[in-house]
């Protein structure tokens, strides 16, 4: 007995059906965004800010300049309490320099996590991503499973057909997913009496951080890291001549105080901010990409979609009028190759 299909029932639900995501798509997805864009990322962001921060090399290039920066943009926020003079003055130099150092903690992790965007593009690229999950699959299901499977086939297809992501709209969301978290670490804490607003911004903020510091400064105890690792050292800070200028200058710092800035300070703003970013940056994107994204060429094929009579058509000897049972008449008028087979039968 002789048998014929047109289009198989699993090829057709596979076409017809929204691609699944396979086992390895999952496993990179995961591997990616977790492993190097969240914990890579804020190992090279607190690594950097350390570094910039205590490091005479670090102190020229980095630390030195993004403090003046910093100095020159919140200085207006504060000057007209500095100028008062006595405790109130006191008071609003300390909120600028805590300002400050929030503004270059900030800038920091953002520069050292840049040395995560290479082995994310390479993870990203679809070429990259199909042979990863794919492999993965293979591991996984079996090359068989994968390789006579046309759902497996369909889901590595739809990543080829994705569209292109929108560098300028891509930009522009990321730093419109910074400035609102930027604004909520640079406030300063005496700020609470100024207005009923902050109070409840900064209790967040502190309750957050607080919590998120104790985890980390715990953790890295367990891991044998505390400040008997570090030695005392120098940092930049912003100071007061005597004339009551403000300058740039050199502050002594010890064990303990590096210690606390990589536990309490760097670390809980790197890590704490990732996922509040992650959902502002896809808002933001959304927002400005709307329907600029590159979609896939015109020519590329879209994928073919099948109706219930162009399922299973098996041919043997069976009579006619059952094919035309099978088969509508319609379709036979349109497919007579396939006619002919059944006659031929």
């Amino acid at each position: 007995m002789s048998t014929e299909k047109t289009v198989s029932e699993s090829s057709a639900r596979a076409q017809g059906e929204k691609p699944i995501v396979t086992t390895g798509q999952h496993i990179h997805k995961w591997s990616t965004y977790l492993s190097v864009d969240w914990v890579f990322n804020t190992l090279c962001g607190v690594g950097f800010a350390y570094g910039a921060k205590y490091t005479k090399i670090g102190q020229k290039l980095w630390s030195g300049p993004i403090q003046k920066i910093g100095t020159k943009l919140l200085n207006p926020f504060f000057k007209n309490d500095i100028a008062k003079g006595g405790d109130e003055s006191v008071k609003a130099f300390d909120a600028l320099k805590y300002s400050v150092d929030k503004f270059e903690t900030f800038f920091s992790i953002i520069a050292g996590g840049m040395f995560t965007i290479p082995p994310l593009m390479v993870l990203e690229d679809k070429k990259n991503r199909i042979g990863i999950s794919r492999g993965l699959d293979e591991m996984i299901h079996g090359k068989e499973k994968v390789a006579n499977d046309p759902r497996f086939e369909a889901s590595y297809k739809a990543i080829e057909q994705e569209p292109t992501k929108d560098f300028a709209a891509g930009m522009t969301s990321r730093f419109a997913a910074l400035a609102p978290l930027l604004a909520w670490v640079l406030i300063p804490k005496s700020w609470v009496t100024k207005s009923p607003i902050f109070k409840p911004i900064i209790g967040a903020r502190t309750a957050f951080f607080g919590k998120l510091g104790d985890v980390v400064d715990g953790t890295a105890r367990k891991m044998g890291f505390s400040e008997a690792k570090l030695k005392d050292g120098i940092k930049l800070d912003i100071l007061r001549d005597a004339n009551g200028e403000i300058k740039i200058g050199e502050v002594a710092v010890d064990a303990k105080e590096k210690f606390d800035y990589i536990t309490r300070s760097a670390t809980p703003m790197d890590f704490g901010l990732g996922l509040p970013y992650a959902g502002l940056h896809a808002i933001f994107y959304s927002m400005f990409a709307g329907g600029k994204e590159k979609k896939p060429e015109k020519n590329s094929p879209a994928p073919a979609r099948h109706t219930e009579q162009e399922h299973v058509v098996e041919t043997t000897h069976t009579p006619k009028a059952k094919v035309h049972e099978i088969v509508s008449r319609e379709r036979m008028a349109e497919a007579p190759k396939l006619e002919h087979a059944v006659e031929r039968a």
